[in-house]
């Protein structure tokens, strides 16, 4: 193989020994193959030389990065963007060692933190503090930013300012899309305090504020329903968020044609979902009545839900005098009919007669995958390698 080799912790040696070369192959063979705990070691034995090829070590960030060994991974996504800056892979790198640093704040907030929730109907609950003062939300990954109404605001002594508006912001409901302001706060979830902390504030009245995916940005997150508890943890910081009762590590087993099954070492099925998507939104590719049809992952959402023109364009449609629900979100109220879609499928795991809306106003640019179909699983979202692993006990 003919190999341009850079230096990787001295310029002093100019040669890959056979024994080594050996292993930076078995490494990408591995990682192909997506035994990653195998290319992973591989890459430790190869990597004891002080040259590399560039896609070696890119390769061996990969191999890391799945492992969980963030920081080691961020290092060598590092190592390429500084030796072949002008590399499709350094482009790779820079991307994904920006997803496992996070914001510069997040360095100084704490590794890992756990936080009870309660159930209201379908959506989670949580126990949050907006400038000292108790208040409730729901964690809720479909919402761009944390979002809090006039009349919330006001229970804590705060206000909209008297200023025209940062920006619009909707979601599910009539009123579509409606003006938006962004207020510094310090709001605190768990042991997460974010200081000058911007919540995104409307004049359209809601139930429940809404913690959104720009708080716990940096962070990996799961939710066990076994202890009623959702773990944070930092990207990159090599801790565990696995609470009692949680699903320990999967080990490696046989991959399907859309991410994976795996068997978590308690004897459990993990079903690992690919998502792309950028930091407000986490986009699933989904199977309806095998359909192909882009969703959002929404756990503010308490049932799936679809606009007629979503609904019309994978071929579900609402039984004749199907029931007539009322749906309610950023954008305010609004109603829909209760449909069934026969086969769902996700990933690896399919599910049968998944209930959701199909009608009502949304401003969101797919629908909604909500409770009604993850509702009894525990599951996780890996933001660093964009996989979302769901579980369920026997």
């Amino acid at each position: 193989m003919n190999r341009s080799f850079l230096a990787l912790a001295s310029c002093l040696s100019l040669q890959v020994l056979p024994a080594f070369a050996s292993d930076c192959d078995d490494g990408v063979a591995y990682y192909k193959q997506h035994n990653y705990p195998a290319a992973n070691a591989s890459f430790k034995r190869c990597m004891q030389t002080t040259v590399r090829d560039i896609n070696l070590i890119y390769y061996a960030a990969l191999a890391a990065q799945q492992m969980r060994e963030f920081e080691r991974a961020k290092m060598l996504y590092e190592l390429v963007v500084k030796y072949e800056p002008k590399s499709e892979a350094a482009k790779l790198s820079a991307a994904a060692a920006r997803a496992l640093s996070g914001p510069a704040e997040v360095a100084t907030l704490p590794r890992e933190t756990w936080v009870p929730f309660t159930r209201m109907g379908s959506h989670i609950l949580i126990d949050a503090e907006l400038n000292g003062r108790p208040v409730k939300m729901i964690f809720d990954t479909g919402a761009d930013f944390s979002f809090f109404s006039e009349q919330m605001l006001e229970t804590v002594g705060m206000s909209i300012p008297d200023r025209p508006p940062d920006g619009m912001s909707g979601g599910v409901g009539k009123a579509g899309m409606q003006p938006m302001w962004k207020i510094p706060t310090t709001l605190k979830v768990g042991r997460i305090e974010r200081k000058n902390f911007r919540v995104g504030a409307t004049k359209i009245p809601q139930a429940v504020a809404l913690l959104g995916r720009d708080f716990y940005s940096g962070f990996e997150y799961s939710i066990n329903d076994a202890n009623n508890t959702i773990g944070f943890k930092r990207i990159g910081s090599g801790s565990s968020t696995e609470s009692a009762g949680a699903s320990k590590t999967p080990k490696q087993a046989p991959l399907g044609p859309e991410g994976s099954t795996t068997v978590s070492a308690n004897g459990t099925y993990v079903y690992n979902v690919p998502y792309t998507g950028n930091s407000s939104q986490i986009i699933v590719e989904a199977k309806l009545n095998g359909a192909p049809c882009k969703m959002i992952f929404d756990t503010g959402a308490g049932i799936c839900f679809f606009t007629s023109d979503q609904a019309a364009k994978v071929g579900v449609f609402p039984p004749a005098n199907a029931p007539v629900i009322a749906v309610a979100g950023v954008g305010g109220g609004s109603s829909a009919q209760m449909g069934s879609i026969g086969t769902f499928r996700l990933g690896t795991l399919e599910l049968k007669d998944v209930p959701c809306a199909i009608g009502g106003k949304s401003v969101a640019p797919y629908p909604l995958l909500g409770q009604s179909f993850f509702r009894d699983f525990q599951y996780s979202v890996d933001s660093a390698n964009k996989v979302i692993h769901l579980s369920k006990s026997k």
